[in-house]
């Protein structure tokens, strides 16, 4: 599917007045690569995150001597925590645009 360039971005074709057919590649708009980079690098971080919290919580619980619920409340604030942020990005969406809130 990637090796073929024409399935990834086909070719449209331009008629002008004349009637001639010219084929045009599509100009694909830089904003899309801006989402789609914050989309993954947003993906990549949370899972980077998880992993950091899940090795942590190995050690965590023998210095401050925690029990299982607070130990389970630990590793939950970290999903809570990004609850919380995904929330937030509704008020600066409203307030600056979703465009420039990117």
């Amino acid at each position: 599917f990637f090796r073929s360039p024409g399935l990834l971005f086909p070719k449209m074709t331009k008629v002008d007045s004349a009637g001639v057919r010219d084929s045009v590649e599509p100009v694909v708009a830089r904003h899309l690569y801006c989402c789609v980079f914050t989309a993954v690098l947003g993906s990549y971080l949370f899972g980077y995150n998880t992993g950091a919290i899940a090795s942590a919580v190995l050690y965590i619980p023998l210095e401050f001597a925690l029990n299982a619920l607070y130990k389970g409340l630990l590793v939950s604030s970290v999903l809570l925590g990004a609850m919380l942020g995904a929330a937030m990005c509704i008020f600066f969406s409203e307030k600056i645009g979703r465009r420039r809130s990117l």
